[in-house]
């Protein structure tokens, strides 16, 4: 019985090998879906700058100076998206640029997935859209020179005198949010566009699984959870309005919502249309109403953010052999044969209590120190010698908030 189960396990490992070798010859867009690109490359040229006066305002100061929007088309079964994520993250925290910007998980959010289908007409993953349109960039690789370029020409554009200012506060006692969005038009003419209020998780509770260029999994940043204002707006000339919103954290998509993680973030959208593409140069045609005006607020200013947590080993879909990642494979399969040390890398601003691993949802380990790892290898019966197990990991911080992260793997006599 043994001897056939062995050579069963070495044919099977054999497979995958070649299988993953196979997939390793074949042209850069074969064998993936057709919204994943490696590495595209193009931004969208297209010419169309809508015309206007200084710009806007920089996080709602005085004088006017255009806050550029960035919205990150996205998903987490996306093995090139992480490289977008983590260029837009560094360029934001590097402080050297006046922008925000927000992760539409496309896999994660209906509302996501609309904005980047019905929106904008999106061809593949990543894309990054820059001022709703008014530059568009395709695939993964590291872009961030690419991106600091764009965000630079963008905030230079013409757009029309506006001023932006986001107010928010958390009622305790209802668990709601108000918002009161100040606009201000210093245009010589009438000003019509279209008011999205964005809600998002500073650290976002999902995790794309697969590694950035930096060699880390991390979860997304200013991840999209819903939007707390939509709606065409008019503002004669020379003067303002304020939109005000009341609502309970319960009533949006994800409803387990922590306050001090949330950041709210109010754009402006022109109503004046230009086509631009998806696909530069000339495909998947979409309408771009460029973002005129931005601003954002922390909802609970100081509040202790989540704690963050990623995978170390296994890596996402490869095979893997006692521990060792080898080969990409097949439909990205994540595999592993024999013994595996599970790794994960967990952070926060004061200190990981705690970090536990999950088997198939039953805890198997918790580990207090650094690294936090669990060695996986036992299986109870011969007969489960080849079987799918899901692998989940939560960090704790010492306040008790958590961060998770799972993946999906294909276990071969562990």
């Amino acid at each position: 019985m043994k001897d056939n189960l062995k050579i069963v396990a070495i044919i099977l490992v054999a497979f995958l090998v070649l299988s993953s070798i196979y997939l390793m010859l074949l042209p850069p867009n074969c064998g993936k879906k057709i919204e994943t690109v490696i590495d595209k490359g193009i931004q969208n040229n297209n010419d169309g700058i809508i015309d206007g006066g200084n710009n806007t305002t920089d996080n709602g100061a005085s004088e006017f100076s255009h806050t550029v929007f960035i919205e990150e088309g996205t998903a987490t079964w996306c093995e090139n998206c992480p490289d977008a994520s983590g260029s837009l993250n560094d360029i934001y925290h590097s402080g050297n640029y006046n922008f925000y910007y927000v992760s539409m998980i496309e896999d994660m959010s209906s509302k996501a997935k609309s904005r980047l289908y019905d929106s904008y007409n999106i061809y593949g993953f990543p894309t990054v859209y820059i001022d709703g349109g008014y530059r568009v960039f395709v695939g993964g690789g590291d872009k961030k020179s690419a991106y600091e370029a764009a965000i630079k020409e963008a905030a230079s554009r013409g757009a029309p005198e506006l001023k932006i200012v986001t107010n928010a506060e958390y009622d305790n006692a209802t668990n709601e949010v108000v918002t009161e969005i100040f606009v201000e038009n210093n245009e010589s003419e009438t000003y019509n566009g279209f008011l999205r209020v964005y809600l998002t998780e500073i650290i976002s509770r999902w995790v794309n699984p697969y590694k950035a260029f930096d060699g880390n999994t991390k979860p997304y940043h200013f991840g999209f959870i819903d939007f707390i204002t939509e709606k065409e707006i008019t503002i004669d000339s020379k003067t303002n309005s304020t939109f005000s919103d009341r609502k309970k954290l319960t009533d949006f998509a994800v409803s387990d919502l922590v306050p001090e993680n949330l950041m709210i973030i109010a754009v402006l959208f022109n109503s004046q249309a230009v086509t631009q593409y998806s696909n530069p140069p000339e495909e998947n045609e979409f309408f771009a109403y460029y973002a005129d005006v931005a601003n954002a607020t922390i909802l609970i200013q100081g509040g202790n953010l989540p704690p963050t947590v990623g995978l170390s080993l296994p890596e996402a879909g490869k095979l893997h052999l006692f521990g060792k990642p080898i080969l990409k494979t097949l439909f990205k399969r994540t595999v592993l044969v024999g013994r595996t040390t599970i790794t994960a890398n967990a952070e926060d601003d004061e200190g990981i209590e705690k970090v536990e691993f999950y088997i198939d949802n039953k805890l198997k380990f918790t580990d207090t120190q650094a690294p936090y790892e669990y060695n996986f290898h036992k299986v109870k019966a011969i007969k489960r010698f080849i079987r799918q197990h899901t692998l989940k990991i939560i960090a704790y911080d010492i306040e008790g908030k958590t961060a998770t992260v799972e993946i999906k793997v294909l276990t071969v006599l562990l």
